[in-house]
């Protein structure tokens, strides 16, 4: 992380000019991103094997943030990547063709593999290994008796009940039966995917 340069202007992605009067910076930004990502996706791609062949229960909860950091900061990143027509903005050298060709096709394959309720699950397992209270599930009244929605970022930010959510997780346990069934079934199912994301990833 040391080599990992940031760049503090106004604007969520700094200054394009400021960007390409430092080229020394933007180059080892560029490469750090690469480098961090190769490295991250391949991390998960061994997490999440390990989990399918023998269902290892105390790596469960770092495959269930694994899996939710490539579907939502992993995706976004690389949609990021591939839309800016800014050359100087882009994360991987060469990004315009590598992240359109192979990346964004890998991920959305990736994100396929899961239904609604299993997307639920997903970020409803996320959240409960990284906020000890669970806020976001637990049940709110609105005024005249309305209950709370939340939005669901695995659903592209639609707004869920609670109880939608639980009904979601109820249909998947009456399924396997317990939860760590369920984290060793997505680790098994999605691990081809997984394969093509970490191929796509290095193929740059």
């Amino acid at each position: 992380m040391d080599d990992l340069q940031v760049v503090e202007t106004a604007g969520a992605w700094g200054d394009v000019a400021l960007l390409e009067a430092m080229p020394e910076r933007s180059a080892r930004q560029r490469e750090s991103h690469q480098d961090q990502l190769v490295r991250w996706v391949g991390e998960t791609l061994a997490i999440t094997a390990r989990v399918a062949s023998s269902g290892q229960a105390e790596l469960l909860p770092v495959f269930w943030i694994r899996l939710y950091g490539l579907l939502t900061d992993v995706m976004d990143f690389v949609e990021l990547s591939a839309e800016s027509s800014f050359d100087g903005m882009m994360m991987f050298p060469q990004a315009r063709r590598a992240v359109r060709s192979k990346l964004p096709t890998a991920l959305n394959r990736l994100k396929a593999e899961f239904e609604e309720d299993e997307l639920l699950y997903i970020e409803y397992r996320r959240h409960a290994e990284c906020d000890p209270f669970q806020a976001k599930y637990r049940p709110r009244r609105l005024p005249h008796g309305a209950t709370a929605h939340v939005p669901s970022v695995l659903l592209d930010g639609r707004p869920i009940t609670v109880e939608a959510a639980r009904g979601a997780f109820d249909r998947l346990l009456a399924v396997h039966g317990r939860e760590e069934r369920i984290g060793s079934a997505f680790a098994r199912r999605v691990l081809p995917a997984l394969h093509a994301v970490d191929a796509a990833a290095r193929a740059e």
